[in-house]
């Protein structure tokens, strides 16, 4: 399932830790465990799907997940998932059963692009299924997070001669000579650093010719 950022910032998310996700079951028909139960979750550049995306890391296992009832059905993270705020954001959902039941019916919203790839096969293992297929309409989620704090950086540029706002991110220079500027930033619990190194173009010249004339007695 892919989540685009402007979605998740339009519910209010920002950056911070997922530690909750949870599915609406409208239709609770199921009587046996889901097996391996596992979800995924990883940052995506990707603005629809058209296959599953390898390589995500696991944030839940359930080695027999049972639901609850009808209603939202709560999965609390082993490994909460860090969210830039920034990036789409992939989740994904697999279990490995033997032997089925009736469905368990989530309900699910239309997205209006290809948000979900889905894939049912017997005899494979679910986290292997690898032929999957399309669809527009996504199950509704619930996320619970912590938003990150907002943090002050401050900023120190080296050397100060000649620059104007030492302590802001984007300074102006009246430049005399080449000359290499050092900044520091520090959020109180960590700090970096760079470099850039400024020099003025000597070999370009320009020429000009007398343009008033003076007049003796004028």
């Amino acid at each position: 399932m892919l989540f685009r950022s402007s979605e998740l910032q339009a519910q209010g998310m920002g950056p911070g830790t997922i530690t909750d996700v949870a599915f609406y079951i409208s239709q609770h028909s199921s009587s046996i465990p889901y097996n391996g139960f596992t979800i995924r979750m990883g940052c995506t550049e990707l603005n629809s799907l058209t296959n599953f995306v390898p390589g995500l890391p696991v944030v839940l296992t359930d080695p027999s997940f049972v639901p609850s009832s009808t209603g939202w059905n709560n999965h609390n993270l082993n490994t909460p998932y860090d969210w830039d705020g920034q990036s789409n954001l992939i989740v994904e959902v697999c279990f490995d059963n033997s032997s089925h039941s009736l469905n368990d019916v989530v309900n699910c919203s239309g997205t209006g692009y290809n948000s979900v790839v889905f894939d049912v096969a017997g005899n494979i293992p679910g986290c292997d299924l690898n032929t999957p297929s399309t669809n527009q309409f996504r199950p509704n989620i619930q996320f619970v997070y912590c938003q990150a704090p907002v943090k002050t950086i401050t900023y120190s540029w080296n050397p100060t001669t000649n620059l104007f706002s030492p302590d802001s991110l984007n300074p102006y220079v009246v430049l005399q000579r080449g000359t290499t500027y050092y900044l520091n930033a520090d959020d109180g619990s960590c700090a970096g650093g760079g470099s850039i190194n400024l020099n003025i173009d000597t070999s370009f010249n320009i020429n000009t010719n007398p343009t008033v004339s003076f007049c003796n007695g004028v």
